[in-house]
C-alpha cells in the first residue's frame, strides 16, 4: 500500500472508533445530566450518522429550568424597628399621665371653746382661818361720844371665813361684840364701827352711846367662833389710830 492510503485508513479508524466512543459517552453526558450543554450534544449527535450511517438519536428535551430565587418582599420596619434602625430614638408619645388628685380636706369639727368659763373649785367655807386686826382708830372725830371709832379686820386667808360667833374685844373685855352671821371672801376688809352704820364696809356696829377705846392706851383682841384666840392689837396714847399690819 501506498503511504497515503495507509494515513487514510488510519484516519477513518479513528473516527470510527471516536465516532463509538462519543455515541456511547455522548448518551451516557445526557443521561446523567440532562442540563448539559446543548451545543455540545448536538454536535456529537450530527457528526455520529455521518460516521456510522445511523439516524440522528432522540432529540433532547432540556429539563425545565431550575426554580430561580425569589425575591423576598421588602422588609417593612414596623414604627419602634424604624426608630432603631435609622439609629433615631421613638419620638416621645404624650400619653396622658394619671396625675393623682390632692385629698379632700375633711373639715374637722373643732370644738369651740366654751363661753362659759369653768368655775374654779373653792376651798369650803370655815368657822376660823388667818383673819387679822389691820387697824384701830381709837381718837373719834364726834365729840364726846366718839361714834366714828372703828376696828378695822382683814381675811389674809385663801378661802371665805364664817365669823358667826366670833367675838371682839377690848383689854379686860369690859366691852365685847359678837359677829352676827357674815362670810367673809379672801381679801376682803370689815369694819367693826363703835355706833355708826356703814355698808360698804360691811356693816358691823357695835352700837355703843359712848367711846369704848381709850385715847391713852388700849388692846384689840379677836377670837374666833370655838373661843381661840386668833390675833392681838395694842397701843399706846399718842396719835389718833394703830396700823396693825
Amino acid at each position: 500500500m501506498s503511504g497515503k492510503k495507509v494515513n487514510l485508513l488510519i484516519v477513518i479508524l479513528i473516527v470510527v472508533l471516536g465516532g463509538s466512543f462519543l455515541s456511547a459517552f455522548g448518551t451516557d453526558l445526557v443521561e446523567a445530566n440532562p442540563l448539559a450543554t446543548p451545543s455540545l450534544t448536538a454536535s456529537a449527535w450530527n457528526y455520529l450518522p455521518i460516521v456510522r450511517g445511523q439516524l440522528p438519536g432522540p432529540t433532547f428535551t432540556p429539563g425545565p429550568p431550575l426554580p430561580t430565587a425569589t425575591e423576598s418582599p421588602a422588609f417593612t420596619p414596623s414604627p419602634t424597628n424604624t426608630a432603631t434602625a435609622t439609629g433615631q430614638a421613638p419620638p416621645a408619645t404624650d400619653a396622658p399621665t394619671n396625675t393623682p388628685k390632692p385629698p379632700t380636706e375633711t373639715p374637722t369639727n373643732t370644738p369651740k371653746p366654751s363661753d362659759t368659763p369653768t368655775a374654779t373649785a373653792q376651798p369650803e367655807p370655815s368657822n376660823t382661818g388667818d383673819v387679822r386686826i389691820a387697824e384701830i382708830f381709837f381718837d373719834g372725830a364726834v365729840y364726846r361720844v366718839e361714834s366714828d371709832e372703828y376696828v378695822e379686820i382683814k381675811n389674809f386667808d385663801n378661802k371665805v371665813i364664817k365669823l358667826k360667833g366670833w367675838k371682839l374685844h377690848d383689854e379686860g373685855v369690859i366691852h365685847t361684840y359678837t359677829f352676827p352671821a357674815y362670810d367673809m371672801q379672801p381679801g376682803e376688809v370689815c369694819r367693826v364701827y363703835t355706833d355708826e352704820n356703814h355698808p360698804e364696809w360691811c356693816g358691823f356696829n357695835w352700837g355703843n352711846g359712848s367711846a369704848i377705846w381709850n385715847n391713852d392706851g388700849d388692846e384689840a383682841t379677836l377670837k374666833d367662833g370655838s373661843g381661840k384666840e386668833i390675833d392681838i392689837c395694842s397701843y399706846s396714847g399718842s396719835g389718833t389710830r394703830k396700823d396693825c399690819e
